[in-house]
């Protein structure tokens, strides 16, 4: 299964079923002026749920993860916890205030209504949220602590890697402080064990000095970090061509983006992935379904062979889209490759339905059997996977 299908099967189980949940936040019907005052009244700090009614992910979120019995204990304790929707009534100001544009935001704010953490994002760990609550409430962590040290503390190598991360989870991280945090360094030290994570998580744009200098040293990169150094480069510049083409609208748009496709696959020739990826992104933007399937089947095993996301992702969309048998008998193959490289739950039951749609009942059930024992051993939802063994049995 597609792992955006999972996503949304599960929501929807977890949002029916959250009347099972113990005692999660108590999110209290408040304007943020009475939250904050509040907060001062009970000597709390105020939590902001920040959502639209549209985001799926906020759903998901508000269904899977709040009705936690640890989540909410800790947050009534130290939290007045409010939700507020960014595109009504007083969300409105609040979101341009403070620039919430991501959804969902989570916002822990003091009784002035500064920021003192932030995070973009539906996690699915239970810990992800006690940390954020924890850094909020410890003052020596927390965003304004580490925004008011920063520009003195610039060359410490520990606490800027705390900075990084934090102001990245929150999504304000400012390109220029990554810039010259990492220019007062010799490039030579990036390929270092200390440095290098950092530039995985935090150097992204291609058009940065910082990248720029890498592709410039793609050799030595190379050499330095292996295999991690041709998937930093891959994802960068796969993201970069990504969005290029999401933005072109127009036929000039589409053509500066050939141009610039082009360039990178003169730059960029260790991964020739590249190409097909964006054709396959250039199809799929064009709705020519028949096309999208062609370049799937040229390129699957020539170029995705040891790519299980990707390898599952074309097994899962031939498996909604077409009835041709050598189609269908292709995507089994990817499948079963996809497997072997990550026997993950959703990867088994893309599997399992490319078996079932082959012919091959009772060896999908067997296969979907282990995507279930792989989702329950893991606390992941694996109603739908049952579903499926009962659909094929009937």
């Amino acid at each position: 299964m597609n792992s955006s299908t999972t996503f949304w099967k599960t929501a929807l189980f977890a949002l029916l079923a959250s009347s099972a949940f113990g005692q999660g936040i108590e999110f209290r019907d408040l304007k943020l002026k009475e939250a904050l005052q509040a907060a001062e009244d009970e000597g709390k700090l105020v939590f902001v749920d920040a959502y639209t009614d549209w985001c799926g992910p906020c759903k998901w979120m508000a269904a899977n993860m709040f009705p936690n019995e640890k989540i909410g204990q800790f947050y009534n304790k130290h939290f007045v916890c409010i939700q507020m929707d960014m595109e009504k009534g007083e969300g409105l100001a609040f979101a341009k205030n403070h620039s919430v544009r991501a959804y969902p935001t989570l916002l822990f704010l003091n009784r002035e209504e500064e920021e003192l953490m932030r995070a973009q994002g539906a996690s699915p760990e239970v810990e992800d949220y006690l940390d954020n609550a924890r850094r909020a409430m410890d003052p020596k962590r927390n965003m304004l602590y580490l925004q008011a040290e920063m520009p003195s503390r610039k060359e410490d190598l520990r606490f800027m890697e705390q900075y990084l991360e934090t102001f990245a989870m929150a999504g304000t991280l400012k390109e220029e402080v990554v810039r010259e945090f990492f220019l007062q360094f010799d490039a030579e030290e990036w390929m270092g064990d200390a440095l290098w994570p950092l530039i995985e998580r935090h150097v992204s744009n291609v058009e940065s000095p910082v990248f720029r200098e890498l592709a410039g040293r793609k050799a030595r990169v190379l050499t330095e970090r292996g295999e991690a150094a041709k998937s930093y480069f891959t994802r960068c510049i796969t993201d970069h061509l990504r969005m290029k083409r999401y933005r072109a609208r127009t036929e000039e748009e589409k053509e500066k983006f050939a141009q610039e496709l082009a360039r990178w696959q003169q730059q960029w020739p260790e991964d020739p992935s590249i190409t097909p990826r964006m054709l396959l992104l250039d199809a799929r933007l064009n709705k020519d379904k028949e096309q999208w399937r062609k370049i799937a089947m040229e390129n699957a095993q020539k170029h995705f062979w040891n790519d299980a996301d990707m390898l599952n992702e074309l097994a899962w969309e031939f498996y909604e889209s077409t009835k041709d048998k050598n189609e269908l008998s292709a995507a089994l193959i990817w499948a079963e490759r996809a497997v072997v490289l990550a026997p993950e739950h959703h990867i088994l039951d893309t599997y399992a339905h490319l078996l079932w749609v082959n012919g091959l009942s009772e060896e999908a059930i067997e296969v979907e059997g282990q995507a279930v024992e792989k989702a329950e051993e893991e606390g992941a939802d694996a109603s739908a996977y049952k579903a499926f063994i009962a659909e094929i049995k009937q």
